[in-house]
C-alpha cells in the first residue's frame, strides 16, 4: 500500500498533525498500514505501541532526549509543545520511540567518553578512587585487580580502574563489563 508523502512542518497546522498524529498511532496500534510517510518512520517502524515504546522528541547525536510524546494527542509531556514548536528551539529535532532514543545517546556517549580505552596512572590516583567512594564490581584475582565507580558518569558508563601487575590503568566502561573484559580491553588499549 502506498502511503500519502508528508508535507512540510509550515505547511501543517497544530490541528492537523495532532489529526496526522492520531490517525497514525490508532493504525500502528490495530497493525495496519501507517496513512502517512512521515509518521511510519517512527511509529509504525518501530513494530511497538504501548506502555515500554513511549516516543519522545529527541535531535540525533545529542546526549539527552528533549520531552516524551503524550500519546495520542502528540504534544510534550513536560512542555505541552508540538513537533513543530520543539523544532524551532531544538532544529534537526524528531520524534523517535524512546527506546530507540536511549540507544542512540548511549552510543553517542560511548565516543564522547571512549569505552574501552584505557591509559596508564599512578597507584595513588588508583588508590584515591578505591578509597573515594564504595567499589562496584571489585574483583582481585591472578595478580590483577579491577573495579568500576559506583558513581556513574553518564547513563550506565561509569570509569574503571584496573592494576595488571605493577601497572595502573583508567578508562570509561559500561556497568556491566567484567573484569576479565577489563583486562582485555586494558592489553587492546596498549597495542
Amino acid at each position: 500500500m502506498k502511503t500519502k508523502t508528508h508535507e512540510s512542518n509550515d505547511e501543517r497546522t497544530k490541528t492537523n498533525w495532532n489529526q496526522e498524529m492520531v490517525a497514525a498511532y490508532e493504525a500502528a496500534r490495530a497493525g495496519e498500514a501507517c496513512p502517512n510517510d512521515f509518521y511510519a518512520a517512527y511509529i509504525q517502524g518501530l513494530g511497538k505501541v504501548g506502555p515500554g515504546y513511549e516516543l519522545c522528541f529527541y535531535v540525533p547525536g545529542r546526549h539527552t532526549v528533549i520531552d516524551m510524546v503524550l500519546m495520542p494527542d502528540g504534544l510534550g509531556l513536560w512542555g505541552t509543545e508540538t513537533l513543530e514548536q520543539i523544532q524551532a528551539q531544538y532544529p534537526g529535532a524528531v520524534v523517535i520511540g524512546f527506546d530507540i532514543a536511549c540507544e542512540m545517546i548511549d552510543k553517542a556517549n560511548a565516543e564522547r567518553y571512549h569505552v574501552g580505552r584505557f591509559e596508564k596512572i599512578t597507584e595513588d590516583r588508583f588508590l584515591e578512587m578505591l578509597e573515594c567512594l564504595p567499589p562496584m564490581n571489585w574483583h582481585i584475582e591472578r595478580g590483577a585487580e579491577s573495579f568500576l565507580m559506583s558513581e556513574l558518569t553518564c547513563g550506565n558508563i561509569t570509569l574503571a580502574f584496573v592494576r595488571s601487575g605493577k601497572e595502573y590503568f583508567e578508562g570509561y566502561v559500561l556497568t556491566g563489563t567484567s573484569h576479565d573484559t577489563l583486562l582485555q580491553m586494558v592489553a587492546d588499549s596498549a597495542k
